[in-house]
């Protein structure tokens, strides 16, 4: 099973907005069309997203370029802890091998951190850069026969 963590890109600043509704900007776009040309290296399966304007749009933008992807807006995805964020990944159908899931600090950011071997050079780069805009964690569990068995991993790794 192969997992990527995904912040959306860079968004309108909340002046006379509400938070959901802040579109791409253009800096956001082009982020995201970078991050396309690192995604297009593997087979995506599935592409998981908030139902936030701004993570739809940096959506729609991967999935263009990639082939036969699932395409699911979760509106608990939104402002959504790390906890739920794992909660989500561990229901998904166990033929989607590799997972793409787009949405928001800090929940994604304390998700890769909970998911992350804490004794890992990945993690001590998350923990040095962060979760900026359209940056995409890589995780790879190779062990994991299907997703609900991604509880367990967040347990071993948080405790």
């Amino acid at each position: 099973m192969k997992l990527f963590l995904m912040r959306h890109a860079e968004a309108q600043e909340p002046r006379q907005i509400d938070d959901i509704f802040r579109e791409l900007t253009n800096k956001g776009i082009e982020e995201a069309r970078e991050a396309t040309k690192f995604l297009q290296n593997y087979q995506i399966d599935k592409i998981l997203v908030s139902s936030a304007k701004r993570t739809i749009q940096t959506a729609e933008i991967i999935q263009k370029k990639l082939i036969s992807t699932n395409f699911e807006v979760l509106s608990e995805l939104y402002a959504s802890s790390a906890s739920k964020i794992i909660e989500i990944i561990s229901k998904q159908d166990d033929k989607d091998k590799t997972i793409l899931l787009i949405a928001h600090n800090p929940g994604i950011f304390d998700a890769a951190l909970n998911l992350t071997n804490p004794d890992s050079s990945k993690y001590d780069l998350l923990i040095e850069n962060g979760m900026p805009t359209a940056k995409i964690i890589d995780l790879d569990f190779p062990e994991l026969k299907n997703w609900s068995e991604i509880l367990e991993k967040e347990r071993n790794y948080c405790n």
